[in-house]
């Protein structure tokens, strides 16, 4: 019996070397790894999560994850590390069952010179995205959460053509945070800052995103705000 388990083990072993040949000699793959490191990498970027990360963007505590798992809403692959699918589905089931109580919108607002974007809000509508555009009764043309997607990027478009500020708040300080004092109070206090991104790091975020499939890449003036950021 012993025998027979490991050698049930050893068949069901993935062959990271020959995957990496493989795919090397596939004309149509757009993938471009060198060796079973770089492929494992970039599978284990685009694929999963980890705690740090859900915690992060959903803003909820260590016991508040646990209590995920307890209830097999969330399945840990191995010592932190969940499938980014998983962890997806997870979240759409919550909104559409209305378990969250929050409402989506809006997803950024523009006070005096800046751009504030709810990071959570954000993450939200891209999960929605990717989620429902894989639906028979999807709508590209009249999806709110698309809808939304379109005008944050045209919005933080405008907002970097005028030089002037990008910027993640938690979802609270979010709610919270209306005019320029609000905001430079948050960000003293150090509460509710997610974090300003520059021109540049807005830029690469989108590209990151192209790569892993988090659903913003199919909002209408995605690939036109890429453009648009790369010109200036």
């Amino acid at each position: 019996m012993k025998y027979s388990s490991e050698q049930h083990s050893v068949n069901k072993r993935i062959d990271l070397v020959k995957l990496v040949e493989y795919i090397s000699k596939d004309p149509d793959s757009e993938i471009d790894v060198q060796d079973a490191e770089e492929l494992l990498r970039l599978i284990v970027e685009q694929h999963t999560m980890t705690t740090g990360e859900v915690m992060y963007w959903f803003e909820v505590s260590r016991q508040r994850l646990l209590g995920l798992k307890n209830q097999k809403y969330l399945n840990e692959l191995k010592g932190g590390l969940y499938s980014r699918a998983n962890v997806e589905t997870m979240r759409w089931q919550q909104i559409k069952e209305e378990r969250l109580r929050y409402e989506l919108y809006p997803v950024f607002r523009i006070i005096d010179s800046c751009l504030i974007i709810d990071k959570r809000r954000f993450f939200d509508c891209q999960t929605m995205v990717k989620t429902e555009s894989k639906e028979t009764h999807y709508n590209p043309a009249n999806h709110p959460y698309k809808k939304a997607l379109e005008e944050m990027l045209s919005a933080a478009v405008e907002t970097y053509k005028k030089n002037q500020k990008v910027v993640y708040l938690m979802q609270k300080g979010f709610d919270e945070v209306h005019d320029l004092d609000d905001l430079q109070r948050v960000e003293k206090e150090g509460v509710w800052f997610a974090g300003e991104h520059t021109r540049d790091e807005f830029l690469k975020m989108l590209m990151r995103t192209r790569e892993t499939e988090t659903g913003l890449e199919k909002a209408g003036n995605f690939q036109a705000t890429i453009n648009e950021l790369s010109s200036m």
